[in-house]
């Protein structure tokens, strides 16, 4: 994937004509230019990078985008109860707050 800055954005919109490209964030400056699916934005948070898609979510994460850890019940897989993820204890709860496993959020 390509990574641009708002600089390079806003040096493409003022060569294709758009009035007002000054004004806009980068988000928008995607949206306008119709390149916001072929764009991927990175960003440093708990000193991890983690990109970002179009809607601005960490993309692995983004139901709108169908990112690799959403399952068919558009929930992360890890927490899907329909799909017993690996925090879903026999239960059918959540692991961490079962009281019969002993979860240690009780």
């Amino acid at each position: 994937m390509v990574t641009k800055t708002v600089k390079e954005l806003k040096e493409i919109a003022r060569e294709k004509g758009i009035k007002g490209y000054y004004k806009l964030n980068k988000e928008k400056l995607l949206e306008v230019l119709g390149i916001a699916h072929a764009i991927t934005l990175e960003v440093k948070e708990n000193k991890r990078i983690y990109k970002r898609c179009c809607h601005n979510t960490i993309k692995y994460f983004c139901v709108k985008c169908k990112g690799s850890q959403i399952c068919e019940h558009n929930k992360r897989k890890i927490r899907c109860k329909e799909r017993k993820g690996s925090s879903i204890c026999k239960h059918n709860r959540v692991r961490y707050l079962c009281k019969e496993c002993g979860g240690k959020g009780i």
